[in-house]
């Protein structure tokens, strides 16, 4: 399967220098087109802020950034020419409104304007300036000036579900409650309602473009429809309905998403040419009998052309009214935690451990994408792990493995083939500098650890114990091996040396960093080798970095720069320069909710001095680091978005956030966060100079200054009182000496 592209945009300290290049995924909930421009469409994912904005015929999406810092988005809005003015539904936080695409956010309206059930939000299609939401769940509430302000329209009593406005009468207007469906046809001056007591909605509902007396909805699992306004209801499918859609052009032509991955099995997309009366199920080419559609639309310019959200592979695009389809990148929150390259084949790589696809292949940086052929059904489940491992010495042999199976492949990953040569192998770790020799870990009753000499036919059990390692990693000297114990409490955990080729090993503790709690080391997460010197090692904790130069046997800690640019130090991965000793990368876990004190959004960083200081190349999660065979390297890191890409000489020569406390410029996180109504805010200034810290709002007016003097350099802590604030998002920034940061803080009242 060849997957269609779509260029991304990303938004980060280095985002001129970041690429993103795949690989398509994840739960897609929402699609819905621009009602400005159909050429436009927004794709919403179940993963905190993750809303794409494509257009189609640019082949062009961009990552619209949320203000909350990942909140969960729950609905999109858009109207104004050019998509210029955007309304999105944040989690327990109200709707917020942005007029350049995502830059800057305004929250709309006053006290609790929580969400309902659905997206309780509607606009008059003729007059877009005109929208209506619910505010303290039961009001209705009306604004004609895209939401400056608002007047009541009616408190209904109940909460509110969902409303619409209809496209062919505007002064009549369908809501539901959670007891009743009420109707208007003189704008909302009375109404009329229906006892819907007895049916749950569980997604919108649309008004029929051609009769505004009848509408459909899902509910109860039927995708079900009213007509003579509300006093006759029809079930037109049946079957765990998640998703629906009409085609606006022909309401004949229906579209339902049906299918539960524990309650009902026998998903799909359907399609009816004849209202509902009979229905057929699309063929979507997945590996796989199941597949779930999470959401579907229609292009109101061309009803041939279908867009669905499919189990948590990405969106697929029909240009032939379902006939056939074909994937596109025009969503990509598919977590990837893998990756290996092939030498002498630049820009060819694979994903691994993809929940979603399990792994995709690439020849070109991402351009497009592929999903490798497998001789087996057995592969389908393709959220488990699957790990792969290439031959350095010859990239047209690898293997596979993944729950319970182990594949090979002789075509450079085009197709594998299974294998019982090592039955159940769950993890598979290669000397590169020695690839006939292989380390595989079984899962099954004869669990435990083999070794082979020859490249994988055959295999040896060594006697380790019941430990499982999470890796190893080798240096020249094949007798040397490091590894740990991975999980995911903080109890037991090691770090294991071995000087006869794995026959034995070693384990040690000592000068880790500890948890006060347990009394153990903090869970082992990353370790690296100096490559030019075993003793010299890396380790990556829930809690920290520190570094060994005696393998292992003593440790010192170097993460006290890090600790000043982040709440809570998560190390996923290390990545050691191959040249410079100096030169380290580390990938940080995300740690806790967004919008807490304590919320650490992870990243990717650089030191060029062992660690002393740290420059900030991404913001985000990031789950691994490597580095492919060009000169000067790429370097490669996974996140919750999939794979981004950076050059190595142009990752060190960013200028950018530069952090080495206490000749540092920097401003942290305030705490509380929210806040209400004060707030610590601390910071520091390297040199003598005038230093401002002023607050503004999000649409970057100032609204207090705290400090605006001469100071010298050094450590700074002041309080700010927001006590005649509205709620809302507010922007702090500090400037002093041409140098200028910011961050975000939510004050709730």
């Amino acid at each position: 399967m060849v997957l269609i592209n779509i260029v991304i945009y990303i938004s980060s300290p280095a985002c001129a220098k970041i690429k993103h290049i795949g690989s398509p995924g994840g739960v897609v909930i929402k699609i819905s087109f621009s009602t400005a421009n159909p050429d436009n469409i927004f794709s919403l994912c179940y993963n905190p802020g993750s809303l794409f904005y494509t257009n189609i015929n640019q082949k062009h999406t961009i990552i619209i950034d949320d203000p909350l810092n990942e909140s969960t988005i729950y609905g999109v809005h858009s109207f104004g020419e050019y998509d210029s003015v955007i309304i999105i539904d944040m989690q327990m936080s109200g709707y917020y409104k942005t007029v350049d695409l995502g830059k800057n956010w305004t929250q709309i309206g006053e006290g609790n304007w929580t969400r309902s059930f659905a997206s309780a939000f509607a606009y008059n299609p003729i007059n877009k300036q005109t929208i209506f939401t619910a505010q303290n769940e039961t009001q209705l509430k009306r604004s004609d000036n895209a939401g400056d302000s608002w007047r009541t329209v009616k408190n209904f009593g109940s909460p509110i579900q969902d409303m619409e406005v209809a496209p062919g009468d505007t002064a009549i207007m369908y809501l539901f409650t959670e007891d009743y469906l009420y109707i208007t046809e003189d704008a909302g001056l009375s109404w009329n309602s229906v006892d819907t007591s007895h049916f749950y909605l569980s997604d919108d509902f649309v008004i029929n473009p051609f009769n505004s007396g009848s509408l459909y909805w899902a509910g109860d699992g039927c995708f079900k429809k009213y007509t003579d306004s509300g006093k006759t209801l029809d079930t037109l499918f049946s079957g765990e309905v998640s998703c629906f859609a009409v085609d606006p052009n022909d309401t004949l032509k229906l579209y339902a998403g049906a299918g539960d991955a524990v309650w009902a099995l026998d998903g799909g997309l359907y399609k009816s040419i004849n209202g509902g009366q009979s229905w057929q199920k699309l063929q979507i080419n997945v590996p796989g009998d199941y597949y779930q559609c999470y959401s579907i639309a229609v292009n109101p310019s061309n009803s041939d052309e279908l867009y669905a959200g499919i189990n948590n592979l990405g969106v697929f695009k029909s240009a032939d009214g379902g006939e056939t389809w074909s994937m596109t990148t025009m969503a990509h929150t598919s977590a990837v935690y893998g990756m290996e390259f092939f030498k002498d084949r630049p820009g060819k790589l694979m994903t691994s451990a993809q929940f979603g696809w399990g792994t995709l292949l690439t020849d070109d940086y991402g351009q497009s994408w592929r999903y490798p052929a497998f001789d087996t059904v057995a592969y389908v489940d393709r959220s488990g792990p699957a790990l792969i491992t290439m031959d350095p010495g010859n990239p047209d042999k690898g293997m596979l493995a993944g729950w319970s199976y182990l594949f090979i492949t002789e075509d450079g990953g085009e197709s594998w083939h299974y294998t019982n040569r090592l039955d159940n192998a769950v993890r598979l770790f290669r000397n590169d500098y020695k690839p006939a020799i292989i380390f595989g870990y079984t899962y099954n009753q004869e669990n435990g650890f083999y070794k082979s000499t020859d490249n994988g036919l055959n295999w040896r059990k060594l006697d380790w114990g019941s430990y499982f390692p999470a890796l190893l990693f080798f240096t020249e000297d094949s007798s040397i091996i490091y590894g740990w114990n991975y999980s995911y409490d903080d109890y037991e955990h090691y770090l294991y040396r071995s000087t006869d080729g794995g026959e034995s090993w070693e384990h040690f503790n000592d000068g880790l960093i500890f948890s006060d709690e347990t009394g153990s080391p903090y869970s082992i997460k990353a370790l690296a080798v100096q490559h030019d010197n075993p003793d010299v090692l890396y380790c990556g904790q829930r809690g920290g970095l520190s570094k060994s130069t005696d393998h292992g046997q003593t440790w010192t800690r170097i993460d006290s720069a890090l600790y000043d640019m982040f709440y809570q130090v998560n190390v996923s991965s290390i990545l050691l320069d191959e040249t410079d000793t100096n030169k380290i990368y580390v990938g940080l876990e995300g740690f806790g909710q967004p919008g807490e004190s304590t919320y650490t959004s992870g990243g990717l960083l650089v030191s060029t001095n062992g660690g002393q200081s740290w420059k900030l190349l991404y913001t985000g999660e990031v789950t691994n680091i490597k580095a492919d065979y060009s000169q000067p390297r790429n370097i490669y890191f996974t996140t919750n978005f999939g794979i981004m890409m950076i050059n190595d000489s142009v990752a060190t020569g960013i200028e950018n956030k530069s952090y080495s406390m206490p000749e540092q410029f920097s401003i942290q996180q305030n705490y509380p966060n929210p806040f209400n109504p004060q707030t610590t805010i601390k910071y520091s200034v390297a040199s003598p100079g005038k230093v401002t810290l002023k607050i503004y709002d999000i649409r970057g007016r100032e609204v207090a200054a705290i400090v605006d003097k001469e100071q010298s350099s050094g450590n700074y802590t002041v309080i700010f009182n927001g006590r005649k604030l509205a709620s809302g998002v507010y922007i702090y920034r500090l400037v002093q000496n041409g140098q200028s940061m910011q961050r975000k803080m939510l004050l709730v009242k």
